[in-house]
């Protein structure tokens, strides 16, 4: 991720560009609970760290060696989670996680390459292997996919954390009736996390942990630097008797060495995330990391620190280093012209040159040009006329036409414009809004933590009215706009708490969805397309119902529009350049100017050309149910062995489902009371009836997960006349037990497989994951659009996907004792047709056969196990 070889040119220049960083503590031990004391004084270190969300999952996920085929250790995973927070919590640091918000749209080709790339390719592969071949260690471990909900689960986590060292911790990190800051803080970004997580580092002082070097190329003043989360390095040491006490043996007597030392300290060190485990005396935890600053890279290749996002950009990042033409089926969201199907950085460099090369070259080339454009001393003349830099279109074009191996002459006049175009978008994409609220304010207002809400880029989305092109709003809609304002409001806190996905977002922001894609069979369609869609339908329309999903613009217009918009940014961008242009400290023209002038209007909100969030939602939401034309949603969802673009026409709540008779129609959902929220959750699951009814909302989620799931296929069946592929897919009972029983992540009732058993891998069982798992995601979705996330909790945290295929495959027993009665009443009540009866058992011979166990792979780091017996013994009194 972020600038292409850029890493391995960091890692490459360490001894240069860095500098150590060393805390010490000598707080409790890792991996238990810290004491109070160790949790209200910890070291006064003065170290802020801003941690990239999704860079800690695949980090820690990676360096903990939890399985993974079966579909997530969640609840080990969650342990693992709170285990590294404690420990850096031991060393003093203040804590801000950050989470990426919706996607920019210039982001989707990136995020289309990197899906095939991580998830569609190694399951392909994993499917056209042999069960014998992939059950080894090795090849799991490179063929290594992130379980599907590891972000809810480490989510669920923090927040568990935050509430029990910060009881009384408000929304804005400050603990109510102590008046003193939390030294955990979790965020969501208004769009990229890159962007926000910088801006967030420079109010406070800190330095910005993650696996992007985007934070690198990105600056502002007061950011501390870069740490790369897989150069830390831990050191545990701690006190050991070098002595053992006297010891009697009948006649004899041990001698002890009166020149031996008493004790010695022992160090045991450990690179990564996770701490290591020292059970000697009064241990103590010492972490190392290597600190980037800009402003060292900057110097190191002789350019200036304002030039690094271009330097970004000319190298390639995540905006530009796909294809650039895209077809209307894979992509059909893009804008500007076609250019070329080659990646632009193809034909800046010469195929042999290496990663690093290519970063020294582009660096040399911007060297020589600004040297040219600028005097190296008060006493020398004016540069040449050919040699001015007169606008940041300038600086790009002769840059561009350097790197060209054969000059510009070898691209028609079209193509090298659109280059050009392609990379301003690639470095504005870098630039920092500029808040005036001054250093080390946060959180001016409750609705944005680093901007005024006029400022905010998320208030602003889902404020349409503050687009003056829209003009003002209709006076005899004000009643409906109030009531528009409340749910905006309570959407925003909502999200700003971590209860309302950032791909919900994405549908108010660029009408697009992606769900999360995990291992499946790639012969059967997608389970993103038939487990999830059928819930996301009403995702749709109980936003479009409070809201107002922004409906699309006619074609013709829309060309119309980008072609009237790209000539004008373009002459605008110019004009601003030339209004603005500074001198340098000599009295001298910066050639410099033109790229901050640039920025600065970005900053200012006077050009729309990078704009991460499309087109403002419609204001017409008091219309939302007689619209003559329905907005429509893009999903990109796995067709066959590529992700594709799907359209979903969003449809009226009321044409979904019934709602009750006693339901006041004229208040949006979101406004309506729980009961009747609730209900509507049930209607559009098919789970209305009195026994799910009566369940404890921790388990509410589950049962309902796995009936919308033998519901699903189950009229897949019924609805392909007899196809014995769709007649397979149906679930047994024993299935669906086993599914309820797999949130018996602890010590439950049967004792878990040895390491050294690990349960067989089966095409069926593999599927039967990728269904529950794509399930609960939308569940998840679907009970956060509807507000009733206290209501219905994830259980996420506690499933076991290794527990799930033991259970399946008999590695586990299945106790009748896991699945408590009320329970299994709730799961079937309705369905008893919908399930399939179980397959006989196969003879001596083919168990034999199918006898095929993984090699386990290297144990865990750490293993945190909870005393009480079972997912349902675990919440039976949560209630009471």
């Amino acid at each position: 991720m972020g600038v292409h070889g850029l890493t391995t040119y960091l890692r490459e220049n360490k001894r240069i560009l860095s500098e150590q960083i060393v805390l010490t503590s000598t707080s409790q031990p890792p991996g238990s609970v810290p004491s109070m004391n160790a949790v209200e004084n910890p070291p006064k270190q003065d170290v802020r760290l801003v941690v990239d969300g999704w860079s800690f999952i695949y980090e820690l996920y990676r360096s903990s060696s939890l399985p993974w085929v079966y579909g997530g250790e969640y609840f080990e995973f969650a342990a693992l989670v709170e285990e590294v927070v404690e420990a850096w919590r031991s060393l003093g640091m203040e804590l801000h996680f950050v989470f990426d918000g919706p996607y920019p749209e210039l982001k989707f080709p990136t995020l289309i390459s990197r899906a095939s790339q991580s998830v569609i390719q190694p399951s392909l592969l994993f499917f056209r292997t042999s069960a014998t071949s992939r059950s080894a260690a090795r090849f799991l471990n490179e063929t290594r996919i992130l379980p599907r909900l590891c972000l809810s689960a480490c989510l669920q986590a923090l927040f568990r954390l935050q509430a029990r060292l910060h009881p009384q911790t408000s929304l804005n990190g400050v603990s109510e009736g102590k008046h003193r800051p939390s030294a955990l803080h979790i965020h969501f970004a208004d769009s990229e996390a890159d962007p926000y997580a910088i801006e967030l580092a420079a109010r406070i002082h800190g330095y910005v942990v993650g696996l992007d070097s985007d934070f690198i190329v990105l600056n502002k003043e007061g950011y501390e630097g870069y740490v790369p989360i897989d150069e830390m390095v831990w050191i545990a040491t701690a006190d050991e008797e070098d002595d053992k006490p006297d010891e009697n043996d009948g006649e004899f007597q041990t001698v002890k060495n009166s020149r031996k030392k008493k004790a010695q300290k022992i160090s045991r060190g450990r690179l990564g995330l996770i701490p290591p485990n020292e059970s000697g005396n009064d241990p103590s935890l010492t972490l190392t990391f290597a600190v980037y600053k800009p402003s060292a890279l900057a110097t190191h290749l002789q350019i200036p620190v304002t030039i690094l996002p271009l330097l970004g950009a000319l190298v390639g990042n995540d905006y530009n280093n796909v294809h650039s033409l895209f077809n209307s089926t894979t992509y059909p969201l893009s804008s500007g012209p076609p250019t070329n199907k080659r990646i632009i950085q193809h034909l800046f460099f010469d195929r042999h040159m290496s990663s690093t090369q290519r970063i020294t070259h582009v660096a040399s080339t911007l060297h020589s040009i600004l040297s040219a454009a600028a005097p190296t001393s008060p006493n020398r003349k004016k540069p040449k006329q050919k040699n001015q830099v007169n606008s940041v279109m300038d600086l790009i074009d002769r840059t561009v036409s350097a790197l060209l191996p054969r000059g510009a002459d070898s691209l028609s006049s079209g193509e090298q414009e659109s280059i050009v175009e392609k990379i301003v978008e690639a470095t504005l994409i870098y630039a920092i809004p500029h808040y005036a609220g001054g250093e080390g304010n946060l959180w001016p207002t409750e609705v944005c933590p680093l901007h005024d809400p006029e400022a905010c880029p998320l208030f602003v989305m889902l404020h349409p009215t503050l687009h003056t092109e829209l003009g003002p709003v209709d006076s005899d809609i004000g009643i409906v706009d109030e009531a528009g304002e409340e749910i905006r409001a309570l959407y925003i806190d909502a999200y700003r708490r971590g209860k309302l996905s950032p791909r919900i977002m994405d549908v108010m922001s660029t009408k697009t969805f992606w769900p999360r894609h995990f291992l499946e069979d790639m012969d059967l369609e997608g389970t993103t397309r038939s487990i999830g869609r059928g819930l996301r339908v009403f995702v749709y329309a109980v936003l479009d119902e409070g809201l107002g999903i922004p409906e699309d613009i006619p074609e013709e217009e829309e060309v119309e529009e980008e072609g009237s918009d790209d000539e004008e940014d373009e002459d605008e961008l110019i004009d601003v350049v030339e209004e603005h242009s500074d001198d340098g400290e000599d009295g001298e023209p910066d050639p410099l100017a033109p790229l901050q002038n640039a920025i600065h209007r970005l900053e200012s909100g006077g050009s729309d050309s990078g704009s991460a969030y499309g087109p403002p939602p419609s204001t017409s939401s008091h219309t939302r149910s007689h619209r003559a034309t329905r907005p429509v949603v893009v999903e990109y969802v796995r067709r066959g062995t590529r992700l594709a673009a799907e359209e979903v026409t969003v449809a009226p709540l009321t044409s979904l489902i019934s709602l009750h008779g006693d339901m006041d129609l004229t208040v949006p959902v979101q406004l309506m009371s729980e009961d009747h929220r609730l209900g509507i959750f049930f209607s559009a699951t098919k789970s209305d009836m009195p026994s799910v009814r009566s369940l404890s909302r921790h388990l509410t989620m589950a049962v309902v997960t796995v009936r919308w799931v033998v519901q699903c296929m189950h009229t897949r069946a019924v609805d392909s006349g007899g196809i014995w592929e769709k007649q397979k897919e149906r679930w047994t009972k024993g299935e669906a037990r086993a599914f309820l029983a797999s949130f018996n992540c602890s010590s439950g009732s049967q004792p878990e497989a040895p390491e050294s058993q690990l349960p067989p891998i089966e095409n069926r069982n593999i599927q039967l994951t990728a269904q529950t798992t794509a399930a609960l995601e939308a569940m998840e979705h679907l009970s956060q659009v509807l507000l009733l996330t206290e209501r219905l909790p994830s259980p996420v945290p506690l499933f076991s996907g290794k527990r799930f295929h033991s259970l399946l495959t008999g590695t586990t027993p299945l106790n009748p004792a896991d699945v408590p009665e009320p329970v299994w009443k709730a799961c079937s009540d309705g369905l008893e047709d919908a399930f399939v009866e179980e397959k006989a058992k196969k003879g001596k011979r083919d168990r034999k056969a199918k006898q095929t166990t993984i090699i386990p792979p290297a144990p865990a780091i750490t293993k945190k196990t909870s005393s009480q017996g079972g997912f349902f013994g675990l919440l039976a009194d949560v209630d009471a």
